[in-house]
């Protein structure tokens, strides 16, 4: 099977899965095969992208040409490939979660949120393996317009109002600040076309560089950077298989993955023409990294906590997107640093979501006063809480680990040694944050009460929340591998 079929096929399924699930709803447990064998589909087709990408073949897949010379395409690279793998893998974990979470809450509209779950992995994937900025433009607005229904599901006035804010700050940035310095690069570049060392290389000076940085960082608005993070904690809401599709595989993760894009194949050896302003975004995902991870001891709920903990984790993507190269011709350390802090972000993020979700869902406890000696009675999800927890906070051997050290030394080879302190103190401040009350859970006097299901929750929320926290630990043996995947991030050989 070419590339080019593969690149069809990845944004053809979950498009039919999104009409599938609508139209055969009935009997339910059709409709919940369809929903989760569609997603491990996805998984497998972009698996299959993966190894293609790997075995040197190339190809593309041209959708349309609404005018000349301007393509909706898609292709895939090394840096597209790992994060469409990332989120349909995933994604496919949060359809088996979606589908015994709905059912142990008796949720009133599953088919409606399977649908637009479907479309979102659409969306996302269309994202990663967009071929040009304008490919990328149309799938990031319509992966915005698709998870505003996610973020409203429980259809109350909170998560309405939620929604609402989410929509229309990421598209007010994203029409204010992403599109035009599309238009200004496609100008400059006469091209839109995502290229190995950049499309700006050569083509603009230092003022116009320091400008559009500043536009396109601002105008992804998804990745969360202050002020913008506000969506993700008001979003924190919604229900655990919205947070865990909207922060871990879609929308913030595609944030991180957009925000990286750029700094890779748009700007590439010309990010260092964009001086200033890549030491502004440093400088502001500093304050946001530690501001966030300091307003999380400020809330009891243990979304809202882990919606201020994300943001944190989201600015060490931005800083090592930043970062780049270490110097000229050397090894980039800072994009590495933000490729594995995406990957473990992403797959901690569900972890967290997932185990929070089971919790909230079993025993209607969602505060982290009231979680005390509940692991005794929910091991499994607490031992995945825990998991996701340790690697929020770097702790050796975990993803999370990993990702901090190479950006100290990408910090470091700077000479932005206060940039390393602070990953350092966010890495302390989340282990105080969250690790902390997830201990009292595990080894507190076990609570009285009684729980509908064995282990508090239903084998579809367990298995995929299991597989999610032992992600954290198998990062620790396929990051190497990802590294020697990514090559120099442009283009050579691994």
């Amino acid at each position: 099977m070419t590339l080019s079929v593969l690149l069809l096929l990845a944004i053809a399924i979950p498009l039919a899965h999104a009409a599938l699930v609508s139209v055969l709803n009935r009997p339910p447990g059709l409709r919940d095969v369809i929903h989760i064998g569609a997603s491990l589909a996805l998984a497998v087709a972009c698996a299959f992208i993966f190894a293609s990408v790997a075995a040197g073949r190339t190809g593309v897949f041209v959708l349309a040409r609404p005018l000349p010379g301007l393509e909706l395409a898609f292709t895939a690279d090394r840096l597209g490939a790992v994060f469409a793998l990332l989120a349909a893998s995933l994604g496919a974990l949060c359809a088996m979660y979606t589908v015994g979470w709905m059912r142990v809450t008796r949720d009133a509209a599953p088919t409606r949120f399977m649908a637009f779950a479907a479309l979102a992995l659409a969306m996302t994937v269309g994202v990663a393996l967009a071929a040009n900025l304008f490919t990328f433009f149309v799938f990031y607005e319509g992966l915005v317009i698709v998870t505003f229904p996610l973020l409203g599901h429980r259809s109350d006035t909170g998560s309405g109002r939620a929604a609402g804010h989410y929509l229309v700050l990421t598209l007010a940035l994203a029409m204010g600040a992403l599109l035009p310095a599309i238009v200004w690069t496609g100008v400059a570049a006469d091209t839109l076309s995502f290229t190995d060392g950049g499309i700006l290389e050569g083509r603009v000076g230092p003022v116009i560089a320091n400008v559009l940085l500043v536009f396109y960082v601002l105008g992804i608005g998804m990745a969360a950077l202050f002020p913008a993070h506000r969506w993700i904690t008001a979003a924190s809401i919604a229900n655990a298989p919205a947070s865990a599709l909207v922060f871990a595989v879609t929308a913030a993760s595609v944030g991180g993955f957009g925000v990286l894009r750029i700094a890779v194949n748009v700007f590439g050896t010309a990010l260092a023409d964009a001086h200033f302003a890549t030491l502004g975004v440093l400088i502001l995902a500093t304050v946001t990294l530690i501001g966030a991870s300091l307003a999380a001891f400020s809330h009891r709920d243990l979304s809202k906590r882990l919606s201020y903990l994300c943001v944190a984790q989201l600015a060490g993507v931005t800083a090592g997107a930043m970062l780049g190269p270490a110097y000229a011709g050397g090894l980039a350390a800072g994009w590495f640093a933000a490729v594995i802090q995406l990957v473990a972000y992403s797959a901690a993020t569900a972890t967290l979501c997932f185990s929070i979700g089971a919790i909230e869902a079993a025993t209607g406890r969602t505060k982290i006063d009231e979680i005390d000696g509940l692991g005794r009675r929910m091991p499994w999800i607490f031992a995945a809480l825990a998991l996701g927890a340790l690697s929020f906070a770097g702790a050796p051997p975990l993803a999370g680990a990993w990702p901090k050290l190479w950006l100290m030394i990408a910090a470091a080879d700077h000479g932005y040694y206060w940039l390393g302190v602070a990953v350092a103190a966010g890495s302390l401040i989340a282990f105080a944050a969250f690790v902390a009350p997830v201990a009292r859970a595990l080894f507190a006097p076990e609570p009285s009460g009684q729980f509908a299901a064995p282990d508090g929750a239903p084998i579809l929320v367990i298995l995929p929340t299991a597989i999610a926290g032992l992600s954290t630990l198998m990062l620790l043996v396929w990051l190497n591998p990802i590294v020697a995947f990514l090559g120099d991030l442009r283009g050579a050989a691994p």
